[in-house]
């Protein structure tokens, strides 16, 4: 990382005028331990699961909708179908916990349907390792027990080591209601009221947020969370697909994958992540900020710079995917560009501020 800081310095170019950026392609030397970093084989993986607490009205939709939009990746109809066929990034899906079907968990299916094919000729992928049919209410007890939340984990940790020739992994999810569920382990984990931390989700009024913050406040009053034990709090107010997202970004960080988060709900995923393990802090990257009142106050607990502000909210992974051509730009820069010494001109001086 220290070699790769002073070869962007070195670079005939305003110093550190890619900003982010530039510390984002240092992290990834850092991941990668190489100063020629590898961003040919991309991964979105989505995670997809349904949450008990819907019943109480936390979303405008029903968990149906989760069954519909998993089934338009396989049309390759969603938007994160759309921009992994534009950018040549290979799509994951992976039912953890959807309502519809049934399976024990780490049973595997794959389908792989023609005309779902990517600019690079590849296929979406559909696994299924379903972990229980959705979670349960979390308003009334538990939303999985602490087995069930490490086998979501455990999910997450072995596709990230199926996919371990990845040079990068973009991670989303799929889970009407699953902003409530990240909304009550944010208000957990940050210590925070759950009226600061809770949003509108895809767009709902004042009344049914007033609602939705209720329901948060009586889910972490009736399971009381523990704030240090983040499976604890996974377990009592989280989801499968949550867990699912938790467990690959642990399971990129132990193969040494960098991670791009997507929104709020990734971001929430990411905290957990954090607080299992602090080192896996140093393999995430943040792709964009979502307009959850509570993402911009994860990603400075876990020490992270969201690089587009464009008040997106798409979900399913698609805003990190939108990101990783911008990564590529700056990669393509911090490898191409000839130094100072090259082209004869006397490099600039770094002044402290």
């Amino acid at each position: 990382m220290k070699y790769a800081g002073k070869h962007w310095n070195s670079l005939a170019k305003p110093l550190h005028s890619l900003g982010d950026l530039e510390s984002m392609i240092i992290q990834m030397a850092g991941i990668q331990r190489t100063l020629n970093i590898r961003l040919k084989k991309k991964v979105l993986v989505t995670f997809c699961a349904d949450h008990g607490v819907v019943e109480e009205g936390v979303s405008q939709t029903d968990s149906s909708v989760t069954a519909k939009v998993a089934d338009n990746f396989l049309k390759g109809e969603s938007t994160a179908s759309i921009v992994c066929r534009r950018t040549g990034t290979e799509h994951v899906v992976v039912d953890v916990g959807m309502l519809e079907g049934s399976g024990k968990a780490y049973t595997e299916e794959i389908s792989e349907r023609s005309g779902i094919k990517t600019e690079n000729d590849r296929c979406t992928r559909f696994i299924r390792r379903k972990t229980a049919c959705g979670t349960r209410n979390m308003r009334k007890g538990p939303a999985m027990t602490a087995r069930q939340a490490e086998e979501a984990l455990e999910c997450g940790i072995c596709v990230a080591k199926e996919y371990s020739d990845a040079d990068i992994f973009a991670v989303g999810e799929m889970g009407i209601g699953n902003t409530t569920a990240a909304s009550a382990m944010t208000s957990v984990f940050l210590g925070k009221e759950p009226s600061e931390v809770t949003g509108r989700g895809a767009g709902l009024d004042r009344k049914k947020l007033e609602n939705k913050i209720r329901v948060i406040e009586d889910a972490v009053r009736v399971n009381s969370p523990d704030p240090s034990d983040a499976i604890d709090v996974l377990a009592k107010v989280g989801g499968f697909d949550i867990a699912g997202m938790t467990g690959l970004i642990l399971g990129a960080a132990s193969q040494g994958i960098t991670v791009v988060i997507d929104g709020f709900v990734s971001s929430a995923a990411a905290l957990c992540a954090v607080r299992i393990c602090p080192e896996a802090e140093g393999y995430i990257l943040a792709s964009h900020l979502s307009k959850e009142p509570a993402s911009e106050m994860i990603l400075q607990e876990i020490h992270k710079n969201a690089a587009l502000h464009c008040g997106m909210f798409p979900g399913e992974g698609a805003g990190a995917v939108m990101f990783l051509p911008v990564l590529e730009m700056a990669w393509a820069v911090y490898a191409g560009m000839p130094c100072f010494e090259d082209v004869n001109i006397e490099a600039y001086t770094e002044y402290e501020n």
